[in-house]
This record gives C-alpha cells, sequence and structure tokens, in this order.
C-alpha cells in the first residue's frame, strides 16, 4: 500500500478492515527486512521487494542472494520452501526412497540437500525427453517432474 501510495492504512475503505494488531505486526516484519524505516516510511530495498510477487520474506532472501551472487542457489531454496516436500516417501516403499534421496543429502543442511537434488534433477532434464526423464523421477522418488512441461531452467 505504501507502494502504491494509497494513503493512510487504517483509514482505507477496506470491506473487512485488518485488525490494528496485525497492521502493527506487519510494520514490524517490514521494519526487520529493512523495507520500512522507523517512520514506516518505504526504503529503496522496500520499493525493490514491493515489486517482486512473493512474500517479503522470500523477496529479502532473493535480494540479498542476488547482491552476494547466490541467486541461483537461493531461488531453489525458496522454490522448494514454497510447494510441498519434492520427495516422495510412500508408506509401504519408505526404505528404497530413503536409499534413493541419499545421493542428495547434505549432512549440515537440508537447503544444500534441495539444491543438490533439484541440480540431479535438472541434469537428467537437459539429457531425457519427457517419459524417460518421469521414470527417474519415480525411480529417485521425486515429484519434482510433476511440473516438468513447466519447469523453466536456471541459467548456469
Amino acid at each position: 500500500m505504501l507502494h502504491l501510495r494509497l494513503g493512510e492504512i487504517t483509514a482505507f475503505p477496506f470491506i473487512e478492515p485488518p485488525d490494528g494488531k496485525a497492521i502493527s505486526d506487519g510494520f514490524n516484519l517490514l521494519q526487520e527486512l529493512s523495507a520500512v524505516d522507523r517512520n514506516s516510511q518505504l526504503t529503496p530495498l522496500g520499493r525493490q521487494l514491493a515489486r517482486l510477487p512473493v512474500d517479503p520474506r522470500m523477496g529479502r532472501m532473493l535480494l540479498e542472494a542476488a547482491k552476494l551472487g547466490s541467486l541461483q542457489e537461493v531461488l531453489i531454496v525458496a522454490s522448494a520452501m514454497s510447494i510441498q516436500d519434492p520427495r516422495e516417501r510412500p508408506p509401504e516403499r519408505q526404505q528404497a526412497a530413503d536409499q534413493a534421496h541419499a545421493q542428495w543429502k547434505d549432512a549440515d543442511s537440508d537447503f544444500a540437500g534441495l539444491v543438490n537434488l533439484w541440480r540431479g534433477f535438472e541434469e537428467q532434464r537437459q539429457a531425457l525427453t519427457a517419459s524417460p526423464l518421469r521414470n527417474w523421477c519415480r525411480k529417485n522418488f521425486s515429484i519434482t517432474c510433476v511440473c516438468v512441461s513447466g519447469a523453466i531452467p536456471i541459467a548456469s
């Protein structure tokens, strides 16, 4: 609302106005993210965040990652955080699934494991046609292939 210059939030004619605590909590979060200053004014970073069609927390991660040269990895992690776990673990085949997932596991970080999974998938996506790729996903207990037709490759 600040970015669109819609005026004072408490004066906006909402059909169902948000609770005052919700507005206060929202400003506190935006201040923690450096999107607004202590006077509740939009910062340059806040203007960048307002243009991203994602949750402000995710947007802040992406902007910082771009600045630090780790955007590719953080895009993978942010994407994974916005969906259900891309790894399947059917109750009747848990041991086989765990063994298949072990190839991407990282001892220090679940997030790094998600990056490894995506890179493994992307490698196969580049090398295989649709049907063999679906078979690879089944064999590796990965539902990543659900969106194969809409997958957007990340530039290397």
